[in-house]
């Protein structure tokens, strides 16, 4: 499971986004707990190199069609603005909770 976190975390920095717990969870296929999660982000920060694609692995991904991109582009700006502000927010929880965690 924590592989294809590695994989998830290094596929939005190569999409020039920040990788947090949020986008992470949205993208993974099955549900994790969210401590799974956020340990997984926190090795690949360290390490961002460990989501790297094998060569086999950048083979079997595709790009989205033209016609699905121009249809979402509107879709995806705001949304990308939205989802940043809540991916802020989770982050200012997620240190609140580790600092709470660390008393």
């Amino acid at each position: 499971m924590q592989q294809q976190i590695f994989q998830i975390a290094y596929q939005l920095s190569a999409e020039g986004k920040t990788p947090s717990v949020a986008l992470i969870k949205a993208r993974l296929s099955t549900p994790v707990a969210l401590p799974v999660v956020i340990q997984a982000l926190q090795k690949w920060k360290a390490s961002p190199q460990l989501g790297k694609p094998t060569e086999q692995t950048s083979q079997t991904q595709h790009s989205p069609s033209p016609s699905s991109t121009e249809e979402t582009g509107n879709i995806d700006s705001n949304m990308a603005s939205r989802l940043s502000a809540l991916e802020h927010k989770v982050d200012k929880i997620l240190a609140l909770v580790e600092a709470l965690a660390h008393r």
